[in-house]
């Protein structure tokens, strides 16, 4: 019972952390099975007269926080010697009961997690069917995900085991729910993954327009989301008291002031202040009619093609900020075949559009590409938005061309032929089409954000506690995995033998050294200083 607790416990604290990283919106509630009788508290049992023994309401629903969160911390059972009651069918009519009684038919994202070895007897299995209606029913769908089995080959109809026979129903049950079944050893695995935060797309409306007569009704929402850092808020330890009450919060404000630079003791009213753009060493005032104007004319989200140019006149490197997921309207046929139809066609033509996107209304245009998604073998109904720059927006900064670079800085063959093996040599290994590695799919947990959440996490527990060291795992994936580096240990030594490295020493007493720029070199070969010079370059 003691190590069945103890991971119960840690993986509830993983599902509770991570909806409260999510979410401050998010409720979450514990319901604990197969106790003793005396240990039973649900309100089925008390209505239905002792239908439901051995099932707890541990926590009721609510949202969650530091409170619910160091109950879960101080989840017990004692071990009193009576029998367990309850199987995983109880605990799934309680959890969903729960679940009713709180959320009613509003609309809810119901999820239940139930975590199990799946080894016990269950009783009343003709009862699953009336189960899996009360999860389907369209106006209260509510997802089963199952954990802590190790779900593998389905075992024989009437054949295997207590644990083969309910991990072949749990697993027809989350295939109803659509949900999911999660290994025993992933949970295990997640212990040191407890603080990922996740955030649901935001789909927007937008209306693609082909030409003057062509629109068709669309969503996006954001790939990609650059995530900002914690950052640490300020507050009065003097006026900070845990106990609550009045004005006990800690919080503080900030007050800004003007004043003028001629009579500092002078505060400058509001009504007397007014913005200006810099111009050199002055300001250009801009009143708020000034500013109004200054802005286009409002217009409602819009995305607009500008017309087609191949792939290639888009050099990589103009990608700007974050990736948009086009979308046709949902339930819109002729959308969808229209949106599709265009990908297969950019795609198979390896062209992109041009487009002009406005996010929000009145927000400022963008300029940008749309790309035919090729996740799938099959074109898929959607398109990628990727922003690229205005001229404006481009830096001017030229390197030497590697179309003719001079002979000092040309390659040898054999340069060529080190730089390809350790290539080669460093290659991710790909295992049945997936590559592995430490950096598996490019999705890499930020240590930098792990060790924040797991910061508060800890603090919330125990104020006075150590702060947590980042998971070693976090950590190591962000760095070469040992076995490709001994595999490439040799190909390394080899390109640094290849590639001689000098560098140049300045001599004392000499004038000032000159500072080279990329725009100052030229194709030519690069003039030799002469002795006392003290300068030179290595490239």
């Amino acid at each position: 019972m003691g190590d069945h607790m103890e991971l119960a416990r840690r993986a509830v604290r993983v599902l509770m952390v991570q909806k409260m990283l999510q979410s401050k919106q998010h409720e979450v509630g514990v319901v604990l099975f197969g106790l003793p009788e005396a240990e039973t508290a649900n309100q089925l049992n008390e209505a239905e007269n002792s239908d439901y023994l051995g099932v707890k309401e541990y926590c009721l629903l609510d949202k969650g926080s530091v409170a619910v969160l160091r109950k879960v911390e101080a989840m017990d059972i004692p071990d009193s010697g009576e029998p367990a009651m309850g199987d995983l069918l109880d605990a799934m009519v309680v959890g969903m009961h729960m679940i009713r009684s709180r959320t009613l038919k509003k609309k809810y994202m119901r999820h239940v997690y139930l975590l199990t070895d799946a080894a016990t007897p269950v009783a009343e299995v003709s009862q699953l069917g009336d189960i899996v209606g009360m999860y389907t029913d369209p106006t209260m769908e509510c997802r089963l995900h199952f954990m802590g089995f190790g779900h593998g080959a389905p075992a024989e109809e009437g054949g295997g085991t207590v644990k083969e026979q309910n991990e072949k129903m749990l697993a027809s049950v989350a295939a109803a729910t659509r949900g999911t079944v999660v290994p025993a050893q992933t949970v295990v695995d997640l212990m040191g993954e407890s603080t990922i935060k996740t955030t649901n797309p935001v789909l927007s409306k937008v209306d693609l327009s082909l030409g003057t007569n062509l629109t068709l009704h669309c969503r996006f929402f954001k790939k990609t989301d650059t995530g900002l850092k914690e950052s640490l808020k300020k507050e009065s330890i003097a006026s900070y008291d845990p106990a609550g009450g009045s004005g006990s919060d800690g919080k503080v404000r900030v007050d800004k002031t003007y004043r003028d630079p001629e009579m500092p003791e002078v505060e400058v009213d509001f009504e007397h202040q007014v913005k200006g753009f810099r111009y050199g060493q002055d300001y250009i005032p801009v009143n708020s009619v000034d500013e109004g104007s200054l802005k286009l004319p409002d217009e409602p989200p819009s995305l607009k093609v500008l017309g087609f140019t191949p792939s290639s006149s888009v050099e990589r490197h103009f990608y700007m900020d974050d990736t948009f997921v086009v979308l046709p309207e949902p339930g819109s046929g002729q959308a969808a075949g229209a949106i599709s139809s265009l990908s297969s066609a950019m795609r198979n033509l390896d062209q992109v559009a041009v487009a002009r996107f406005v996010r929000r209304k009145s927000g400022e245009p963008w300029l940008g590409i749309l790309i035919p998604d090729t996740t799938g073998v099959v074109p898929t109904e959607r398109l990628l938005f990727q922003k690229i720059p205005f001229i404006e927006d481009v830096r001017a900064f030229n390197f030497p061309s590697f179309a003719k670079p001079p002979p000092s800085r040309t390659p040898s063959d054999e340069q060529k032929r080190v730089s390809a093996s350790l290539v080669e040599a460093m290659m991710i290994p790909e295992v049945d089409g997936h590559i592995q590695g430490g950096v598996r799919d490019c999705l890499v947990l930020d240590p930098v954000r792990q060790g924040i959440n797991g910061a508060k996490v800890a603090r919330a527990i125990d104020p006075e506690c150590e702060l947590p060291e980042v998971n070693p795992s976090v950590k190591a994936a962000l760095a070469p995995e040992p076995q490709l580096l001994d595999r490439a240990k040799s190909v390394v030594e080899e390109y640094r033998e290849t590639f001689v490295f000098e560098k140049q020493e300045r001599v004392k007493g000499a004038g000032k050294k000159r500072v080279i720029y990329f725009s100052d070199l030229t194709l030519a070969e690069p003039e030799k200083p002469n002795a006392g010079d003290g300068c030179g370059t290595t490239i």
